[in-house]
């Protein structure tokens, strides 16, 4: 096994700045390697980038090109580093993984791979109605979600998770946990990559969302779906869409539940009660209490829509939900 004296993180957000000061505890020297976008975010608990390096007692480097010499003189005798990617914004070729990261680079991920590869992974999991999320580290290589499994470890998800935002906050925190072991075991054992190989058969693949584009209604589905749906496109995403008086109207803290007696298929989408604080609409098999509707622009109108309006998604609308959204 390799002896460890460096961790290196590829991408800045909540998980780096707290898995870099346990790594720091541990005693490991820390890189913390940005872009100029994510240098910029501050964290869930207020903490700028300055502020997370200084902590972690790191090294950091902001570039939005990691072949530069300035980033490749930065991350030292990659034989004993260890890199990480948490969210990198950049695409790590063959050829840089092999020669400049001596194949010392791991992928944090959060599902159960090969199980669920891709990306917009918080919205497939409510659209699924997972209960178990997954801490995960495999080896990057250049092929997606496909390297070498150094590490794992399952956790129930919160019930009070409904939006992908809950989900995001959830996964930090257990994250940052998992990474603080995964440090202690380096520490004491060192390093090893073997070469084990993932079952493709056991493989899925979930391509990337943007909810300009996939985030359209289908009021034919049933009033649970349509509630996921929703969730799924919630904060901190641009929320599910349908329309509303030849207008696009954007609907997010949604909830079904059952209604008594029998609904016509006519009857979906229509508003048959309100109050000041929600609107309900008819759905299949039972109803859709919806908290929050505004316009593109993100102004309330609830007040505006009136019990017997119809909410309605054109074909057109739904053929676009099937667009797949190229990775930027």
């Amino acid at each position: 096994m390799a002896a460890i004296s460096k961790v290196i993180f590829f991408g800045f957000n909540d998980i780096t700045a707290g898995a870099a000061a346990l790594a720091a505890e541990v005693g490991f020297e820390t890189l913390i390697v940005s872009n100029t976008s994510q240098a910029n975010r501050v964290t869930e608990n207020g903490q700028s980038f300055n502020d997370a390096v200084l902590a972690a007692k790191a090294e950091s480097i902001i570039s939005d090109d990691i072949t530069t010499p300035e980033v490749v003189k930065a991350l030292g005798d990659m034989n004993s580093s260890v890199a990480i990617s948490v969210g990198a914004p950049w695409i790590f070729t063959k050829e840089y993984i092999k020669d400049v990261l001596k194949g010392n680079i791991l992928n944090l991920h959060g599902t159960k791979l090969p199980k669920d590869r891709g990306g917009t992974i918080y919205s497939w999991l409510i659209f699924m109605g997972h209960r178990t999320g997954m801490c995960l580290l495999h080896q990057l290589t250049d092929k997606i979600d496909r390297g070498v499994i150094v590490g794992y470890e399952e956790f129930i998800w919160s019930t009070a998770n409904r939006k992908p935002a809950d989900y995001m906050k959830q996964y930090a925190t257990e994250n940052v946990a998992f990474l603080g072991t995964f440090f202690n075991k380096i520490k004491a054992e060192g390093l090893e990559i073997n070469d084990a190989i993932i079952p493709e058969y056991l493989s899925s693949y979930w391509p990337r969302l943007d909810a300009r584009i996939n985030g359209w209604v289908n009021w034919d589905w049933s009033a649970q779906e349509i509630e996921r749906f929703v969730c799924a496109f919630d904060d901190p995403y641009a929320g599910a869409r349908t329309r509303w008086n030849d207008k696009v109207i954007i609907l997010k803290e949604a909830y079904s539940q059952a209604t008594d007696g029998y609904t016509h298929p006519f009857q979906r989408g229509i508003v048959h009660r309100k109050n000041k604080n929600w609107i309900t609409i008819s759905a299949n098999g039972g109803e859709l209490i919806v908290c929050s509707v505004t316009d593109i622009e993100g102004n309330d109108i609830k007040g505006q829509i009136k019990v017997g309006d119809i909410l309605y998604t054109t074909n057109e609308d739904l053929v676009q939900t099937r667009t797949r959204v190229p990775k930027k």
